[in-house]
């Protein structure tokens, strides 16, 4: 992802969220649909939390955050951390 960034992209947002599950068991489905997504790192589960980072162009994070909101099973969305990356200057 970021290793590919061009110089000419926009801003990144890479945000730390954790989502609420309403059973530990809906991850068994959810893990796979979330890993599917490139812009999508699952992290660790314990019991009905699911650690993810989602990275994605500045602007484009509340629209990523508010489809993993309306996943099944999904009961909560919490940002964690927000890092904002600016595209540094190309060398040539």
């Amino acid at each position: 992802m970021i290793l590919g960034w061009a110089a000419d992209a926009a801003s990144m947002a890479i945000s730390g969220i954790v989502i609420t599950l309403a059973d530990p068991g809906d991850a068994t489905s959810l893990i796979p649909q979330l890993s599917s997504q490139p812009e999508v790192t699952v992290g660790e589960q314990r019991g009905r939390r699911l650690a993810l980072v989602l990275e994605v162009a500045d602007g484009h994070d509340e629209a990523a955050v508010d489809r993993i909101r309306l996943l099944p099973g999904v009961v909560d969305v919490s940002i964690a951390a927000i890092h904002f990356l600016e595209p540094l200057p190309s060398p040539f």
